[in-house]
């Protein structure tokens, strides 16, 4: 088996077992690095000031990475690999992703509506959709995906419009009130 051996420190080693020395990882505030066990697959994050002194079956192959920095009005989606959870990470924050976690769209731009603008929303959990109108930026939830951003019709008193819904019926729209459905 290995063994690991932390310094400073003087030794003999055995001419007859292979040796490696590694340095310490010196990690500051902003910086995480992710730990992989290659005994047992474990995976782990550290994060913030440490001397990281690393086991003997455990390496960190993607090296030593800076806390991601959103700003206002961007997200990101994080997705665990391990457990298909989603984590929407709202800006202005800096992050670290999770042992597992891992974003495919990078860092995102929220979708900002105003009162002649609605967005269009795909849960993906359920297959449901939605309408969004509410004003001011939109940031979709977990598994939640703005399919497409419309302009708002707006209908005079005067005016009357006809829409066919999703089950085929068709509805009048009045602008002096409620429809009436046919």
């Amino acid at each position: 088996g290995k063994e690991v051996i932390n310094g400073p420190i003087t030794k003999v080693m055995n001419p007859f077992r292979e040796t490696t020395r590694r340095k310490v990882l010196n990690l500051n505030s902003l910086q995480w690095v992710r730990i992989k066990d290659t005994l047992n697959g474990g995976v782990r994050v550290e994060v913030g000031t440490a001397k990281l002194f690393m086991g003997a079956y455990e390496e960190a192959p993607e090296g030593i990475k800076s806390k991601s920095v959103i700003k206002k009005d961007q997200f990101i989606r994080l997705v665990d690999r391990l457990t298909g959870a989603e984590r929407i990470i709202i800006g202005p924050d800096s992050f670290v992703p999770g042992p597992w976690e891992e974003s495919n769209q990078g860092i995102e731009q929220a979708s900002f509506i105003n009162r002649d603008s609605a967005a269009i929303i795909l849960n993906k959990a359920n297959g449901q959709t939605r309408l969004h109108t509410e004003t001011g930026p939109f940031v979709p939830g977990p598994f939640e995906y703005v399919l497409e951003m419309r302009n708002i019709v707006r209908i005079l008193e005067s005016e009357t419009m006809v829409i066919r819904n999703a089950f085929g019926r068709y509805e009048l729209k009045s602008g002096s009130g409620p429809g009436s459905s046919s």
